[in-house]
């Protein structure tokens, strides 16, 4: 990129680009009304803050991997739920996820729900997941996410999974390029649908 306009909204680059892509209004054949908006997605990936797994060498596919929970502990003879929660902002997560195990670059799982004073807000916005080796985001019993403005790049399985359990979740102008089916997906017939959202309910 040789430079960006003042209204962040035209890229000039230092040579052509390497692929057409097509643009323009698309009207389907047969279908009343039916207009669809086709442009390329341009997206930047990297981000100020990096979290990046260790990686042995080209061959390696256990990538990073974190968890946001809560756990109960026994706390002078009282249960008491330590509640984690993260506000993920600018963040860019590169070589996240492990192939084999199925565990996705950042998985929110929680056990119970919480009640409105102790319920944990979670916030994941303008932030990038990058060359992954599994799902970019998994949540499972949580109320109160929000999943804002992220690029999801070269993920498996699927971009963003969400578990039927799930309440009150945000999903807004969020890009997906290049969701696959996993490599370790031996039988077809047996793994999960991909897609950029998969949403249970």
């Amino acid at each position: 990129i040789a430079s960006v306009s003042s209204d962040g909204l035209t890229l000039t680059l230092t040579k052509a680009a390497k692929f057409a892509h097509v643009g323009g209004v698309f009207v389907p054949n047969g279908v009343a009304g039916g207009r669809t908006q086709l442009g390329a997605v341009v997206a930047l990936l990297t981000r100020n803050i990096v979290l990046q797994g260790n990686l042995a060498d080209d061959s390696d596919t256990y990538g990073g991997h974190m968890v946001v929970s809560a756990v109960e502990i026994n706390q002078d003879g009282l249960k008491v739920d330590r509640i984690g929660s993260v506000d993920i902002n600018n963040v860019e997560f590169r070589n996240f996820g492990k192939q084999g195990m199925e565990h996705p670059s950042v998985y929110f799982k929680y056990l119970k729900y919480f009640s409105d004073d102790t319920n944990p807000t979670n916030i994941v916005e303008k932030s990038s997941f990058s060359y992954s080796f599994n799902y970019g985001l998994v949540t499972e019993m949580t109320s109160g996410l929000t999943i804002n403005n992220n690029v999801f790049h070269r993920t498996f399985r699927t971009a963003v999974d969400v578990f039927e359990n799930v309440k009150q979740i945000s999903l807004t102008n969020n890009a997906i390029i290049g969701n696959y089916h996993s490599p370790d997906d031996a039988d077809a017939l047996f793994s999960r649908p991909f897609g950029g959202f998969y949403i249970n309910a």
